[in-house]
């Protein structure tokens, strides 16, 4: 299997579809204009590029049912119509679970979620897929997909949710320990410093709300405790602040 940048001349469908196929693509690929003229956000309006993964051998190869399932998938994905999207590529990994297109399939369930903002079943389908397919090659862009989705579900401002950002700082950490040196290990070493000074800030809290209580030996534990988790943290998060990001669709291709 391989990594790449989304790919838009990928092989149309075979003339040989049914017509009511083709008008059902072509009223997607339709309606999926009418939506981008009207300036809707994409689903990370942070990340509209994110690379794909792309089946070995292409979808250019895709022949028969299992292809023809797959072209259709394709092409809703490309408009924009992830659930409709995401119905073909669970047909695919339900009827063809051991075929060329399978692992593929799975991969794109997940990245169906994700642009689609349900970042919850977004990050479990990736994580799944790591614990499915622990050696996989292109097993950086899925830690990288995953994190991201712990990120986004975990909402915004103060409130946000503490869990899913300590799950994102964790595979953060992982890619950058496991592919040093990577632009997959600089996106991981970017992005986990708004979460590391989330994190910080959360910590911070606490102590302040120890400190309107005058309670002196949980202030002392809590600022020990932050200073030996996030000081050096910190100087690191800020650091990367000032580097220069790396556009998504250009990180490296991670197998053949």
């Amino acid at each position: 299997m391989r990594a790449d940048s989304a790919n838009k001349s990928d092989t149309l469908p075979s003339p040989t579809w049914s017509l009511s196929r083709r008008l059902f693509l072509a009223f997607a690929i339709v309606c999926a204009s009418a939506c981008a003229s009207t300036g809707a956000p994409s689903p990370n309006p942070a990340d509209p590029e994110a690379k794909e993964i792309k089946a070995k051998n292409a979808i250019d190869d895709a022949q028969g049912p299992e292809g023809d399932i797959i072209a259709e998938g394709k092409q809703l994905y490309e408009a924009g119509m992830y659930s409709l999207a995401r119905d073909k590529f669970q047909s695919i990994k339900d009827r063809f679970p051991l075929g060329a297109y399978g692992q593929f399939s799975e991969v794109k369930i997940a990245d169906c979620y994700y642009f689609n903002s349900e970042f919850n079943e977004a990050a479990k389908f990736y994580e799944g897929y790591l614990k499915s397919y622990p050696g996989s090659p292109d097993s950086p862009y899925i830690e990288l997909q995953a994190a991201r989705a712990h990120v986004n579900s975990a909402g915004g401002g103060t409130g946000r949710d503490r869990q899913p950002l300590e799950r994102a700082l964790l595979i953060f950490d992982g890619i950058v320990e496991k592919y040093p040196g990577s632009e997959y290990s600089f996106a991981a070493e970017r992005e986990r410093a708004p979460v590391v000074e989330q994190l910080a800030a959360y910590d911070q809290l606490i102590i302040d709300f120890y400190k309107q209580r005058g309670n002196t030996a949980a202030v002392d534990a809590r600022q020990k405790l932050f200073a030996e988790r996030w000081s050096r943290r910190l100087t690191i998060a800020h650091e990367q602040e000032h580097k220069a990001d790396t556009p998504v669709d250009e990180l490296p291709i991670t197998s053949e």
